[in-house]
């Protein structure tokens, strides 16, 4: 993997500079962050770079003269911020061999996949997608469901970082204070009714928005008053404005156009619901189709976090925005639903109950994030180990079932600063069942659910137990070798070699002494095995498996750390508790100096317990300057 260091970086812009959405609002936000810090160099545009540094803008004509510039630069990041140059990924990643190069996917281009040649059918050029993004070191996806369909085309999981989020918080709490006066303010400017919803469509007009079918849904809506508000440009304009005309009397609404990024926010505060009914929708690529649908959605992410419920349909990476924040309004299976829904929610009064909503602020995602990618951030260098007992400490009956989805959620978060060991009674396909999101984790976390005989380690590095052996005989043959070949060399032959139910390697080396024994274990002492003699028959084995300890094999040999913060509350076996440098019993009945009891009795409980926790590994895990 490229390391960034401290080099400047270089975002590359493809998209329409004239356009507001999704592409464009996170060009914004990242030039503004960059710049401010220090380490915006350049952006490079179809034909031209901007010299930051310089505050000058240089054109260039082919591919030379734009890599010219930009060695001229001395630029260590190059970030993507669409596909646009994607074709050139194969070479650029030769010429910037050292770079640390990323690109942020609004989840259907690479569906899409715009290439030169436009008659090759679809799946060649996801081919060629697929393989050009894998020349890079990172793509950054917008939800599980863009991952998904990265995979499915042949993206490597281990490139694929979701990035969840995008918005301006600190404006979005200020437009929430105020929620009130905003709203009576819109409302006396365009001499609407007190009593009237006001209902808001901010996005960009395109045909996967379905607001041409949303505006047919609502003029059904006729139980409840109500008064529409459009904001946005693109090239479905006109029809919009047919269909406002055709479907709707003129006091029901009112078309705003296209607003800057402030004005969107505000008028998505002012409003009393935010309508998203997006479709999925079958769009044309060169001589095929795909699926364009709605991968994240980040006006109803501004929604939640300026408290303005949503009304949305449940397509794409919409549903995963309802999962994670639970009450923020109602998902309708298609616009179909819609006035029924809106009758109800209007008279029900919808409040929006959001829940960490800084976790979707541009600077936390730059600074928590993207400088991490790029490795220009505050580095963790040692890792502490957190093994959570989980049914009982962090999933629990008095919980609903959101919220303990939130907080399991957060515990699998912190393996961006720790290594977290997930120990679970139940059967691991029930763990995914009903917290899908861990398979975005599989790769930083590890598994052990004791069901019965299997236990299974899982994660990037991790098998069925019954087959773990195979997977570390094949690496450790190379020892085997070295161990025959030493007794060998002190004269004693081996005469026999065997493996035994895939735990042992049994050596017959008739007259082999303690003396030899032990000097194999010194040349071992940095690996998970000894070995033992009997009888002339000497093992090669790994002592804590043999002794059942496998928490103790996972973070000596696997996480190369023995120092633990465990979460236990006797439901499991507590022994490994006792190995940890801290841990922490939930509800004990007793107290020990073995432990620090915690009183976990309701949500509120819990919550002030995460935070403990978050803090406790913060401070248990080491930093650094890159």
């Amino acid at each position: 993997m490229n390391t960034g260091g401290n080099k400047k970086i270089a975002l590359f812009v493809g998209g329409n500079d004239n356009a507001i959405g999704g592409m464009e609002t996170h060009a914004k936000y990242f030039c503004r962050y960059f710049k401010k810090i220090g380490l915006l160099n350049c952006v490079v545009r179809k034909e031209d770079i901007f010299d930051i540094v310089h505050d000058r803008k240089q054109e260039y004509s082919s591919y030379e003269e734009m890599t010219t510039i930009l060695r001229y630069l001395d630029i260590g990041v190059f970030f993507f911020n669409d596909g646009h140059w994607i074709e050139k990924f194969s070479t650029l990643r030769k010429d910037f061999s050292s770079c640390v190069m990323i690109m942020r996917s609004g989840g259907n281009e690479f569906m899409k996949a715009p290439v030169t040649n436009m008659s090759l059918p679809i799946f060649e050029r996801q081919q060629i997608w697929a393989r050009e993004l894998n020349k890079l070191d990172y793509v950054i996806s917008n939800s599980s469901y863009s991952t998904h369909r990265m995979i499915s085309i042949g993206i490597m999981k281990e490139k694929i970082v979701m990035v969840r989020g995008g918005v301006d918080t600190e404006l979005c709490r200020s437009y929430a204070r105020i929620k009130l006066e905003l709203h009576r303010e819109l409302a006396n400017k365009h001499k609407i009714e007190p009593s009237a919803c006001l209902l808001g469509i901010v996005s960009r007009f395109e045909k996967f928005k379905g607001i041409e079918q949303t505006i047919e849904a609502l003029s059904y809506a006729s139980d409840v008053k109500w008064h529409l508000f459009i904001a946005g440009s693109g090239p479905e304009k006109n029809n919009i404005l047919i269909h406002l005309n055709k479907w709707l009397k003129p006091d029901q609404y009112t078309f705003l156009g296209q607003l800057d990024i402030e004005q969107s926010m505000k008028l998505i505060a002012s409003v009393d619901f935010l309508i998203n009914m997006s479709l999925e929708y079958e769009r044309e690529s060169g001589m095929n189709t795909y699926v364009h649908t709605e991968t994240m959605g980040r006006s109803m992410m501004e929604a939640v976090c300026c408290g303005t419920p949503v009304i949305a349909t449940k397509v794409g990476g919409i549903p995963e925005l309802f999962e994670e924040q639970g009450k923020i309004g109602v998902i309708v299976a298609n616009n179909k639903f819609l006035a029924k829904e809106l009758e109800v929610a209007i008279k029900r009064n919808y409040v929006v109950s959001a829940q960490q909503i800084e976790k979707y602020d541009w600077s936390y995602i730059f600074n928590n994030i993207y400088q991490h990618l790029m490795n220009i951030e505050e580095k963790v260098v040692h890792k502490t180990n957190l093994v959570v007992d989980l049914e009982g400490s962090i999933i629990h009956d008095f919980c609903d079932v959101e919220t303990n989805k939130q907080n399991f959620l957060e515990i699998l978060q912190l393996s961006n600063i720790c290594n977290v060991i997930i120990n679970t009674a139940g059967e691991l396909d029930d763990i995914f069942k009903h917290y899908p999101y861990v398979n975005d984790y599989v790769d930083k976390i590890v598994i052990i659910a004791n069901c019965g005989r299997k236990v299974l380690l899982y994660g990037d590095r991790f098998l069925f137990w019954e087959k773990y052996y195979e997977s570390l005989y094949a690496p450790n043959e190379k020892i085997i070798e070295q161990i025959r070949e030493y007794i060998e060399r002190e004269g004693i032959k081996v005469t026999k070699i065997s493996k035994v139910d895939k735990l042992y390697i049994n050596f017959k080396a008739d007259g082999i002494g303690e003396d030899i024994t032990n000097k194999i274990n010194a040349l071992l002492k940095d690996t998970p095995y000894k070995v033992c003699n009997n009888n002339s028959n000497i093992k090669l084995i790994s002592e804590e498996i043999e002794k059942g300890n496998t928490l103790r094999f996972i973070c000596k040999h696997v996480l190369k750390t023995d120092k633990s913060i465990g979460i236990g509350n006797g439901v499991l076996d507590m022994s490994f508790l006792n190995q940890c440098q801290k841990a922490y019993f939930i509800n004990p009945k007793g107290i020990s100096a073995n432990y620090i009891g915690v009183e976990v009795r309701n949500p509120l409980n819990m919550r002030d317990f995460l935070g403990v926790l978050q803090n406790e590994v913060k401070k248990e895990s080491s930093f650094c300057n890159s």
